[in-house]
């Protein structure tokens, strides 16, 4: 991050030095960044249920999908066909996918990228 100049110009950005101390503490593992592991709002009605079954991906949950998503998945429709393909097809396939996308420098906010 560093090496890309973003210390240089994180302060020009609105509350960008808490994001600055987020990364360095994400790169370093001192923060987490799943729901499970403590991130996101302790409220969130999908990762209340999500701890209360016991479930680390809710992709997997026998009740999958749920009324928790459809909201969410407006948002995000680039996780919907994630999950899909992880309660489908697995976590190889899953893990293939990802993979690709690295490879062609995909983000999740391009909503556009393919997941089958």
């Amino acid at each position: 991050m560093a090496a890309a100049g973003f210390e240089k110009v994180i302060d020009f950005i609105p509350g960008g030095g808490g994001f600055w101390q987020f990364l360095v503490d994400v790169a370093e593992g001192r923060t987490f960044t799943t729901c499970q592991e403590g991130c996101g709002d302790p409220d969130c009605k999908i990762r209340v249920c999500a701890k209360a079954k016991g479930v680390g991906v809710c992709a997997l949950c026998d009740r999958y999908p749920c009324v928790l998503f459809e909201d969410f998945f407006k948002r995000a429709p680039t996780l919907e066909s994630d999950n899909r393909v992880l309660r489908e097809k697995g976590f190889e396939a899953w893990s293939k996918l990802q993979d690709e996308r690295r490879a062609k420098k995909f983000t999740y906010q391009d909503q556009s990228g393919s997941s089958e």
